[in-house]
């Protein structure tokens, strides 16, 4: 088994859509905010499946690059350099990586978040990512418990590596489980699909709380579909669950890397934690 992992936060207004103070950190004085914070895997159970996707998606970048090497764009810089960035991806870029992950993707992708009426930054946050890192880290080492080999790959963001390996000690690795621990900077493009995974799926679960009038006493499903719980309409799509509807691009996003969702779990968050 190889897992790669990113980490990754987000916010929604439910007050204005859109919001226009949605480069405020805490919002204006009407705003109804509501935060999430997840961690994604993308999880690879056999050898050749994780290099003929490495490979398929080296080739797609090299196409990307080619066909935007004469811009003289910031993006275009980045992106060579560093690959695919969910948060800032233009559809040149996010379109071509989503069209193969629908159409070829191999993996399974597991999400875990959290949810907090408040911001959360600092040592705070750090806690609760590790907390959602050791969470899905703990599922996947029990899952694959028994295969020849383990390896969990995580983005780099200049934290050292001992908080790494106290996230893989504190899920369970040790002598019954040994883990292969790897840290690799951005543009790894194998890490790229878990940060495109992770961000789809908070932006599906931020939708579908930002359209619901009144989560308690809401008849309908909310969080994200998962592969066993998709069904098809009789076009052959995918039906959508929720608030989120077809005519909303979240469900489009979602539904690209949807077939290949083997868990998404909402974590909750103790008071203390969520103090900014």
């Amino acid at each position: 088994m190889w897992g790669f992992l990113d980490e990754s936060a987000m916010h929604v207004c439910r007050s204005h859509e859109p919001c226009i103070f949605a480069s405020r950190a805490d919002g204006g004085q009407d705003c109804v905010r509501e935060y999430f914070f997840g961690v994604g895997a993308a999880v690879w159970e056999s050898a050749s499946d994780m290099t003929d996707e490495r490979l398929r998606l080296a080739s797609l970048r090299r196409e990307i690059d080619a066909r935007n090497g004469l811009s003289a764009g910031t993006r275009t810089a980045r992106f060579r350099d560093s690959g695919w960035h969910a948060t800032e991806d233009l559809p040149d870029y996010a379109e071509p990586l989503i069209h193969e992950l629908d159409l070829g993707g191999t993996f399974k992708g597991h999400v875990r978040y959290a949810r907090s009426s408040a911001p959360i930054s600092g040592g705070n946050l750090y806690d609760l990512y590790d907390r959602l890192f050791v969470a899905v880290a703990r599922d996947l080492i029990l899952r694959y418990r028994a295969a020849p080999s383990c390896s969990l790959t995580f983005e780099a963001d200049g934290s050292p590596s001992s908080r790494y390996e106290r996230i893989v000690a504190a899920a369970g690795a040790g002598d019954g489980n040994p883990v292969a621990l790897a840290v690799q900077p951005k543009g790894d493009n194998l890490l790229a699909v878990a940060d495109y995974l992770l961000f789809a799926t908070l932006k599906y679960i931020a939708r579908g709380v930002q359209l619901c009038p009144d989560e308690a006493r809401c008849p309908e499903t909310h969080g994200a579909p998962i592969a066993s719980a998709l069904s098809l309409d009789p076009e052959g799509s995918f039906e959508a669950t929720g608030h989120v509807t077809k005519a909303d691009r979240w469900h489009r996003r979602y539904y690209a890397v949807a077939r290949n969702m083997s868990s998404v779990v909402r974590l909750n968050i103790d008071p203390p934690t969520t103090v900014a």
